[in-house]
This record gives structure tokens, C-alpha cells and sequence, in this order.
């Protein structure tokens, strides 16, 4: 019987057979849930936050476990989707292609799903459950059709001796070691500590994505729907689960794509080992609870079922399009801007095509362009809804200022802070044009890791060329598909990355997409001579001296871009520590940042322990300082430029009562000082008349303090006032924001004199 019909057992099989069938989907839905009891009545990461030993080893095996049935439940709705396009056939696409493409078309139908519920208000476990139980189930039909075509595959696989054993090994090195260290070892950088954690827990906790208290990544969050899901069903650490689950199935997309481009060679492995490898350590980068990873699975995804389409005739091409379509829905929700880059590489390659004359082709590139213009036109629609803006911390903020709903944005409360914003940026495209851009596209595209890959293949790419053009003519040979969607991809990104890129300082986090294109890239260029019959001298490229030597150049420059910071055995030893159940969740999140600035603490600042422990979870503080962060369970430590409070002027410039009273309505009654941290960006409250220096001590007094650090309430008999060294520390503490504060005000002062509804031309920026 073909694989892709075993939908149940054979009506003639034996009564053992089905009830043998029977008991493997018991085991299968049986085992997700156990998951999902485990983490709802178990619950690690609320009941033993600060446990070690055997409970924590346990709950790691199990949320590899979720990573597990994560990947069925995206497949299985990618499966649905294709079946709908055509007959898909595993053993007619490869199981693997079936595995990695049906993958992928499932983060559409998903993306699209989770954005829809979170904006219904529905986000909360009870319908994750609804919504996931069913897919498991059906996902069991999924598991019966690949495996056996797995288990023939993987029969079919004969290791070339010791140096074809020695890559695998390499490749499984390289997964496993990403997957401690970034999969399940809870650390991050603390730019995700204070603005997105806080965010993906504010949409959880409100169970929708309408505007809450946090404000600032929201309007970039919103599309984070497998994160949401992940949450939902597991608890706050999910987020690094999924991203390594798409990371791997991306992973698997990089071995497939340089198999068409080098079969039969070493390349595959030597591509994948080094597409592991890059992520283990990327200091201020790579961050698995970061939406910038997803871009990194969805572009190499996305150019991969392209080309897979374009090789493909009749309706395997429509089921690949459909798949490429599918995975550019998630990537826009999730973020718009790859829409317009992929956008504008479907542009270009539709132009292209026109020229070649291949009419198929060109149509089917106008279209997945002209799909990704509408879908990122309905994402800034529906910003623009919700929050009046079209975007936010970017220099889109400033291009599309005029179209802004100004009074939308007064009535949420974040003006003050988007007007810090604009200013910001107008300041930071200054400094970027100055940027020199030979170095800033070399560490763009990566080349300082990649440089030996990329130069290398160049190098024999053009040697190869100039041997074809003398003997029979380049020029009329027909340029692959692969390579045509390769050049498209670099000739978008370049300018790209020098016209837009130097004057955003996240486009390096943001462009990490680009580390799998290249690594595909510059193996395409070293083995463009072996797509030659003619190339036999060539040969050696492949088997195996070539591979092996762009492998170890590159391992080189990864070593010594990292063997002198004394981060990475640190993490090394503490990542190992935690998968083994010696390091509680506790400790992990209280280590240093990995390549932060702060020395202090990583998740959970020593301070922050005694104030939490008075105030309790749930409870919100506003921290008066930077880099104070308390990633302890429930813990809603937050800062001014994180949240929305409708008439947030009255606190920045209005009068000490006036101020009060809004934070009192608002809820927050508990702030946090410290004096060893600087005072939070942007507009620092120590600049608001209520926080002044001169009177901080009238209106707050001393909860708790370890002498440090201090938890301050309105005064009243339980606090004690700030004493004169206290004060001292604090005035010593404000950091001068040159006069910024100052023009904010004048600014927000002239704005009020304008009568209601207010319109972009009327705040007064010169």
C-alpha cells in the first residue's frame, strides 16, 4: 500500500494489527497529554522555580518532548493545506522535502489562526488546547505515512568511511550543542529581558492583543503566535522552544537545498554543521525568544520552496508555490519588513524571468510579489487601527510620520515617547550615514565568519567561468534557477543593508536571516564547477578536499572570534548544568547577560529579590532605573517607556499631585530604586516633577530596602523617608539627556494650544 494512503489500518488486516495501531495513537496522544498536564498541574516553572536536581532534568525532557509534538502540530495543518493545492505524494516529493515543506506551509494557516484569536480575546490555555488537541491527533496519520519512508531513507544512506561518519557526528554535535544552549537553557541578552518578555507576558496575561500596558514591542509582537501557543501550553520559557523547532526544521531546508545544488558530496553536512554552529554563540544576537530567528527560518525557507518550485512541472509546482505562499504569510505577519525585502526580491526575479522569457515563472513571482505587497499592507492597516501608527522603533516611523492618527496615539498615552522616538531616529539616520559601509557590509553579510566560504567559492566560481566562456560560451548557457534566486536575494540585501540598514541599530539582529543564504550562497559558488560535465578537473571540490577546507577556515574564524571571551565556557559549563537538572531556573536567569553590558545580574536583578518578595506577584512596580530587570514567575517589574497611561504628560511635566494621582489610578503604587543603576530611557521620570530630587522624599518613602536597593510606596506610617545619602545617590544617578526632556516639553506645551483632534503638522519639531 502507498505511504501517503495509510489513513488507517487495512480492513483485512488481523484484529492484532488494529489494536496494535490502536495502541500507537494511545501512546502518540497519550504522550502530548502528559505534556500538557505536566506543565498545568506540575507547573516547574511556578511551583519550583528555585529547585534543582531530577524534577528540573524531568521538565527538560519534557519540553523537548513539546518541541516534539510543536513540530506536528504546525505539520499537519502545512499537510491539510498542500492536499488542498494537489495530490502530494511523499514518496513522490522525498520524505524529507514532504517533512521540511509541508513544515513550513504550516506556519501560514497557524500565524494567521493565532493573530486572528488574539485579537478576538481568546488567548488563554483552554482554547491553545481546543485548537492543538485535534491537530495532534490528526498529526498521528502524519507519523504513519513518514515513517517508513524515514526508515527506507535512512537505509539508503551508505557512509563514505570514516570522514562521512565523522560530518554526521559533526552535525549532531553541532544541533545539540544549540539546542542546550539556546534551546533550553533559560538565557538571554537584556534587550529581551525588559521589553519583549514583558511584552509576550502582558498579551498572555490579558489573553488578547489589544493595547495594554506595554506599548513599546507590541506593535512588533503582535504576530509572535507560536510564541503565544507555546506559552499557553507550556509556561514563560516556550518561546526558546519554538524558535529552535523552527530553527532545526530551517536547518534540515539548508541541507536539502545544497543536496540540489551538490549531490553526492560532503557539502550538505558541511553546510548544516555550519548553519548550527553560527547560532551557538552570537553575543547581542541570535536570541531564541527574539522574533528576529523567525526570519532566519522563513527567508531560507521561503528561497528554497522557490526553487524547488521552478524545477518542478504541473501541479508539483502549485503545491511548492503554495508552500512558498504559505511560509511568506507567517513570515509578513510576523514581520512586515521581510515582506518588503521578499517583496522586492519577487520583483526582481519576476523582471528577470520576463527577460528570459520563461512566462510561468515570471507570473508566478508577480504573484507571491504582489502577495506580499497586499499582506504587508494589511499588517500596517492594522497597526495603524490599533495604534494609530504604522510602525514603530524604525525609520518608517519618521517616513510615514504624516499619516500618523496623532490623537489615537495621545489617547493611549505613548505621544511622549513616540515624540522621543522620532527624535531618536532622526538622530540615529544622521550617525548612520556616516557609518563607513565596505566594514558595515562585511559584518552584514558575515563575511567575517563566512569570508573563507564565500571568497573561496567566488574565486573558483570565476576561475570556472572564464574556462566555460573560452571553450563554448557562458553567455549562452541558461543560468540555474538556484543561482538566479541566490543573486535576486544578495542584489535586494546589499542595498538593503547600506541605504537602510546603517541608520537602524538592530538591522544587524534583524538581518540575521542573511546567515543561511550565505552559507547556501557560497557553497552554490564552490561547487558551480561540478554542474559541469565538462569541470572533471574540478571534481576534487566536492570529495572531499573542498568541503573540508571551507569547513575548518570557517570553524577557524568562529574559534577565534570566540576563544578569548571568557563568556562561552561560562555558559558552556552553566547551560550543561541546568539541562542536568544541577542549576534551578532561578540561577540560570540571575547570570550575567552573555555578552550584555551589565556586570551586575542577567534576568533577575539581585535587588529586585526583597521588593518582590513585599509586593508579591502580579503586582506592579515601576523601576526608576535601567537595567533592572526580574524575570522571576509573575514578576511585573516594568519601566516608564514601557507603559501606556492615557494623560502621562501630567506625571512627566504636570504638578507633583497631578502626577500621583494618574499613577494611583493607573494602579502602580511600588517603584524600585537602586544605587548602583542609572536612571531608564527614554524620558527618565527623575526628570518628572514628582520624582525630582527636590521632591521625591515629600510624596515616596522607604518600604524595604537592602541598603542598595529599595522599594519605595506612597509615605505613610510603614515607610521610612530618603535620607540625605540616599538623595545624594539619586541626583548623581540622573543622567542628562542634553536637553531632549526639555524640547519634549516645549514641544508638548505648543501641541496643547492646538485644538482637538490633533494632526501630525501640528507638533512643532523645529
Amino acid at each position: 500500500m502507498p505511504a501517503d494512503r495509510l489513513t488507517a489500518p487495512d480492513r483485512r488486516a488481523g484484529l492484532g494489527e488494529r489494536q496494535f495501531v490502536v495502541v500507537q495513537f494511545l501512546l502518540f496522544f497519550g504522550g502530548y497529554a502528559a505534556v500538557i498536564s505536566w506543565f498545568r498541574f506540575v507547573d516547574v516553572y511556578h511551583a519550583h522555580f528555585a529547585d534543582t536536581g531530577v524534577l528540573i532534568f524531568v521538565h527538560n525532557m519534557f519540553r523537548l518532548l513539546f518541541i516534539f509534538y510543536l513540530f506536528w502540530i504546525v505539520q499537519v495543518a502545512g499537510a491539510i493545506l498542500l492536499r488542498l493545492a494537489g495530490r502530494l505524494r511523499p514518496d513522490r516529493v522525498g520524505v524529507l522535502n514532504y517533512l521540511a515543506m509541508t513544515f513550513f506551509a504550516g506556519t501560514g494557516p497557524w500565524h494567521v489562526v493565532m493573530l486572528a484569536i488574539g485579537y478576538a480575546g481568546l488567548l488563554n490555555a483552554g482554547v491553545m488546547i481546543l485548537l492543538t488537541a485535534p491537530m495532534v491527533a490528526l498529526s498521528f496519520r502524519e507519523f504513519r505515512i513518514v515513517a517508513p519512508g524515514l526508515r527506507a531513507a535512512l537505509a539508503q544512506v551508505e557512509p563514505d568511511g570514516k570522514l562521512f561518519k565523522a560530518l554526521v557526528v559533526l552535525v549532531g554535535v553541532s544541533w545539540g550543542t544549540l539546542l542546550v544552549v539556546k534551546g533550553l537553557y533559560p538565557g538571554n541578552g537584556e534587550l529581551y529581558y525588559e521589553p519583549y518578555f514583558s511584552t509576550y507576558k502582558a498579551f498572555v496575561t490579558h489573553g488578547s492583543l489589544q493595547p495594554h500596558e506595554s506599548w513599546w514591542v507590541s506593535i512588533y509582537a503582535q504576530g509572535a503566535g507560536l510564541f503565544f501557543l507555546g506559552m499557553l501550553l507550556t509556561d514563560a520559557m516556550a518561546p526558546q522552544l519554538v524558535t529552535f523547532c523552527l530553527l532545526s526544521v530551517s536547518g534540515l531546508v539548508t541541507c536539502l537545498f545544497i543536496r540540489t545544488l551538490a549531490p553526492r558530496t560532503y557539502w550538505p553536512l558541511v553546510g548544516t554543521s555550519l548553519f548550527f554552529a553560527f547560532f551557538i554563540y552570537t553575543p547581542g544576537w541570535g536570541e531564541f525568544r527574539k522574533l528576529h530567528e523567525f526570519n532566519t527560518s522563513f527567508v531560507i525557507a521561503i528561497v528554497w520552496l522557490m526553487v524547488m518550485a521552478f524545477v518542478s512541472v504541473g501541479q508539483a509546482r502549485r503545491i511548492w508555490l503554495c508552500a512558498a505562499a504559505a511560509t511568506m504569510t507567517a513570515a509578513i505577519i510576523v514581520s512586515n519588513y521581510i515582506g518588503v525585502f521578499l517583496g522586492a526580491v519577487f520583483g526582481l526575479l519576476a523582471l528577470a524571468y520576463v527577460l528570459r522569457g520563461e512566462r510561468e515563472r515570471a507570473l508566478a513571482c508577480f504573484g507571491l510579489a504582489g502577495l506580499g505587497g497586499v499582506l504587508v499592507a494589511c499588517t500596517l492597516a492594522i497597526n495603524y487601527a490599533v495604534y494609530g501608527l504604522f510602525n514603530g522603533w524604525d525609520p518608517s516611523l519618521v517616513l510615514l510620520w504624516r499619516f500618523a492618527d496623532i490623537e489615537k496615539v495621545y489617547r493611549l498615552g505613548a505621544l511622549p515617547n513616540v515624540m522621543f522616538v522620532y527624535l531618536r531616529i532622526v538622530s540615529d539616520i544622521a550617525v548612520g550615514a556616516n557609518i563607513p559601509w565596505a566594514g558595515f557590509l562585511i559584518r552584514a553579510l558575515r563575511l567575517e565568519v563566512l569570508w573563507p566560504l564565500f571568497l573561496g567559492g567566488l574565486l573558483i566560481a570565476v576561475f570556472s567561468a572564464y574556462q566555460r566562456l573560452a571553450g563554448r560560451g557562458i553567455l549562452k548557457r541558461r543560468i540555474p534557477d538556484a543561482a538566479l534566486v541566490l543573486v535576486a536575494v544578495l542584489a535586494v540585501y546589499v542595498p538593503l543593508a547600506l541605504f537602510l540598514g546603517r541608520s537602524q541599530s538592530s538591522f544587524y539582529r534583524f538581518s540575521s536571516f542573511i546567515v543561511p543564504v550565505m552559507i547556501v550562497a557560497g557553497i552554490a559558488l564552490w561547487t558551480m564547477p561540478l554542474r559541469d560535465v565538462a569541470a572533471q578537473p574540478f571534481e576534487w571540490f566536492g570529495r572531499p578536499f573542498g568541503p573540508i577546507a571551507a569547513l575548518l577556515l570557517c570553524a577557524a574564524m568562529l574559534i577565534g572570534k570566540t576563544r578569548f571571551d571568557p563568556d562561552v565556557l561560562r555558559l558552556g559549563a552553566h547551560a550543561l548544568e541546568y539541562s542536568a537538572g544541577i542549576m534551578s531556573m532561578d540561577d540560570a536567569y540571575a547570570q550575567r547577560s552573555v555578552g550584555g553590558s551589565v556586570a551586575l545580574s542577567g534576568g533577575i536583578y539581585p535587588g529586585v529579590r526583597g521588593a518582590y518578595a513585599i509586593v508579591g506577584p502580579h503586582m506592579p512596580m515601576l523601576s526608576l532605573n535601567s537595567e533592572a530587570f526580574c524575570l522571576l514567575p509573575d514578576c511585573k517589574l516594568t519601566t516608564f517607556a514601557l507603559i501606556l497611561i492615557p494623560g502621562i504628560e501630567q506625571l512627566l511635566w504636570g504638578t507633583p499631585d497631578e502626577g500621583r494621582a494618574l499613577l494611583q489610578a493607573a494602579g502602580l503604587n511600588y517603584f524600585l530604586l537602586s544605587r548602583q543603576l542609572g536612571t531608564a530611557r527614554p524620558l527618565p521620570l527623575s526628570d518628572s516633577p514628582l520624582f525630582s530630587p527636590d521632591n521625591i522624599n515629600r510624596y515616596l518613602g522607604i518600604r524595604w530596602t537592602d541598603g542598595t536597593t529599595a522599594l519605595l510606596t506612597w509615605s505613610g506610617p510603614d515607610t521610612a523617608p530618603l535620607d540625605e545619602n540616599w538623595l545624594a545617590d539619586y541626583r548623581r544617578l540622573r543622567r542628562p539627556l542634553k536637553g531632549v526632556d526639555t524640547r519634549l516639553r516645549a514641544m508638548f506645551v505648543r501641541l496643547q494650544a492646538t485644538p482637538h483632534p490633533w494632526h501630525p503638522s501640528d507638533l512643532p519639531w523645529r
